[in-house]
This record gives C-alpha cells, sequence and structure tokens, in this order.
C-alpha cells in the first residue's frame, strides 16, 4: 500500500468534500503552492487538521499539547537554541526515550541531524 494522498486523509479527519479537494487541487496546479497550506489559508481547515493529517500520512505521533516537563534543557548545550527557534524543534524526554517535536513534519532532513548530535 502506497502513502495516502493528504486530500483523502483531510476528507476523513475533517470532513472536507470532494468538491473542496478538487478546488484546491485546481488553484495548485495554476498557481503552485501546496494543497495543505491552500486548503487552510481558504479557512477549510484548521492548521491543527493539517498537522494531523500530515502526521497520519507520514506515519509519525501527532502531540496536540506537550507537557513542559518534558522538554530537555540541557540539549540546548549540544545544539544551539538558535537552530532549535529557526526549525521550530523542541527535544523532548521522558524516561528512557527521546522525540524531537516539530511544526513542520515535512523537515525530516532537521530532526536527522539533530538524531546525530
Amino acid at each position: 500500500m502506497g502513502i495516502k494522498l493528504l486530500g483523502e486523509i483531510l476528507k476523513e479527519i475533517a470532513g472536507l468534500s470532494e468538491e473542496a479537494i478538487e478546488q484546491a487541487l485546481l488553484a495548485q496546479r495554476t498557481k503552485g503552492g501546496k494543497i495543505g497550506e491552500i486548503l487552510l489559508q481558504r479557512k477549510l481547515i484548521s492548521e491543527q487538521d493539517l498537522l494531523k493529517a500530515l502526521a497520519i500520512q507520514m506515519g509519525i505521533s501527532f502531540w496536540e499539547k506537550i507537557e513542559i516537563e518534558g522538554i530537555d534543557v540541557n540539549f540546548v548545550n549540544k545544539v544551539p537554541i538558535q537552530l532549535l527557534k529557526k526549525f521550530k524543534v523542541v527535544p523532548i524526554i521522558k524516561g528512557n526515550k527521546a522525540w524531537i517535536a516539530m511544526n513542520d513534519p515535512a523537515s525530516l532532513t532537521i530532526a536527522d541531524d539533530i538524531r546525530n548530535v
């Protein structure tokens, strides 16, 4: 099974109509841009809907809320805070597990770079 289309996922989680998706795809073909951003600009979905859909599409976790206790403040000794702010990345550690919370799940390059630190 291949990657599920973002529009199909958004139909399921946000109740988008086929017509809304077709119109967004038409706008994407004529003006360019990402379909999720087009739907967001048209206020047909929320940012949370888009992030959930991207997480589903990429097979990664989506957390609506991050507990502040899990944020590793010592991590900035290894990775400059400016880099974390620039890419909107937060390292989280709970017990012996570590995650990287990020605003844009499509930017996996930064996650790989941080993982190697």
